[in-house]
């Protein structure tokens, strides 16, 4: 932790934002690796910290969806992801990954390709829009284990800690 003479414009925060990039990337590593109970921690204290910040939306519903409670993880990014940040494109294919797996596929498929097809420069998180609105025959957890996570997957672009 950094000391309070070391913080310049962040002074009144509780924790510098490389702090909390910290805190959310050991979050989504907590949840990566099956401890699901730590990241729900982590992430409800960043929460009380940052409130609705898609960072932190996207980790709650990513705990959810470790946990299997897909139907909650739409829920939370649809109410507090996409209700405050609507063109956030990490929180849109998270929603999409999170109705694939809940078995909403239509829906899940509509939401992904919209994200793929929608105008602009080629983004990472439109790119893996694009690769899961394509049926493969897995659904996008198993696409993206722990072990694709690791070796730059999904989580090295569409959690990205570095926007707290």
């Amino acid at each position: 932790m950094m000391s309070p003479s070391a913080r310049t414009d962040e002074s009144s925060e509780v924790l510098s934002r490389a702090e909390l990039r910290l805190l959310a990337e050991i979050g989504f590593m907590a949840c990566t690796t099956r401890h699901a109970r730590q990241a729900h921690a982590i992430f409800e204290g960043l929460n009380l910290l940052r409130p609705g910040h898609a960072s932190v939306v996207i980790g709650l519903a990513m705990v959810s969806m470790c946990k299997g409670q897909f139907e909650d993880a739409v829920r939370v990014l649809r109410e507090d992801g996409l209700h405050k940040h609507p063109h956030d494109e990490d929180v849109q294919l998270m929603l999409g990954i999170a109705l694939l797996e809940a078995k909403r596929t239509t829906e899940g498929q509509k939401v992904l390709q919209a994200l793929a097809t929608a105008p602009g420069p080629s983004t990472p998180p439109r790119r893996v829009a694009t690769a899961l609105a394509q049926p493969q025959g897995q659904t996008p957890l198993q696409t993206l284990q722990p072990q694709s996570i690791a070796t730059g997957g999904i989580a090295s672009h569409a959690f990205r800690p570095n926007r707290i």
